[in-house]
């Protein structure tokens, strides 16, 4: 069974041994512009063994973060960002060197497969003595973040379009499960105390959309307690309550409130 290097496992004496100072192409703090500056970097060759690592450098960040820089014709800029899980092996398999024609090669895939561009990659190209090919790409990557930009504006009115859409539904069968609840109370049909999407009971509601004002208590009372409305042989309004509760000693005035304010908001006689 072969064993797998990880980062955080490799030989950190060497890797300072063999730490070289070198001028690179990087991004100021605000993550935008680009710089130069001077970087601690060890020869990625040494430290893997591996001659295909010939022309990259690694940079420990942290015990998380393991960057691998690439220098093309003394132009050296980060090439790839990796975690302290991932290994040798990975990185052997995942780097390839390119030289100029390659990386330039690159971009034009990029463009081709429209594609953002880093900026970096961008200075990179200017350092390397393309300024005109520097400017094409800075144009071009403008008018790609300007689409990225339209693009995620469209999504978000798409996704605000769509929760108003379901804020709508949802407030019509609020308001329909509303008025068929006043309609069974008018018609002395049995009311069942159902949660709505708000958490709050129905005959909650009924009371609120009515505009009875109750003490917090029976309000609770009536969420947790009450099973249903109904009427004593099809005439008179009570009420059941499950047996996890005890009985409301004001509620029964509260409902002949609220059935007198529903038969007079839809022009019911009282019988």
């Amino acid at each position: 069974m072969v064993t797998e290097t990880e980062l955080i496992d490799i030989d950190k004496e060497e890797y300072d041994r063999n730490i070289q100072r070198k001028k690179v192409l990087c991004y100021k703090n605000d993550g935008n512009t680009v710089t130069c500056r001077y970087k601690k970097i060890c020869p990625l060759e040494i430290i893997s063994g591996n001659e295909k690592h010939r022309g990259f450098y690694l940079e420990i960040q942290n015990e998380s973060i393991y960057n691998v820089w690439i220098e093309i014709e003394e132009v050296i800029f980060k090439f790839r960002t990796y975690c302290g899980f991932d290994t040798l092996e990975f990185l052997n398999e995942d780097l390839v060197y390119m030289d100029k024609s390659g990386f330039l090669k690159s971009l034009e895939l990029c463009e081709n497969n429209h594609r953002y561009i880093p900026r970096l990659y961008i200075e990179a190209v200017r350092a390397l003595g393309h300024h005109e090919l520097a400017e094409h790409y800075t144009e071009y990557s403008r008018v790609i973040k300007q689409e990225h930009k339209e693009a995620e504006r469209k999504k978000e009115l798409e996704r605000i379009q769509k929760c108003m859409e379901i804020e709508k539904s949802r407030r019509e069968m609020f308001e329909r499960q509303l008025l068929e609840a006043e309609n069974d109370i008018i018609n002395r049909q049995t009311v069942k105390n159902i949660k709505m999407d708000n958490g709050n009971s129905l005959i909650l509601e009924l009371f609120k959309a009515n505009g009875i004002k109750l003490p917090i208590r029976t309000k609770g009372w009536i969420n947790d307690i009450l099973a249903n409305i109904s009427f004593k042989c099809g005439s008179s309004i009570t009420y059941s309550y499950y047996t996890r509760g005890s009985d409301s000693k004001v509620f029964h005035g509260y409902l002949c409130q609220l059935e007198d304010k529903i038969r007079k908001k839809h022009n019911v006689c009282t019988d």
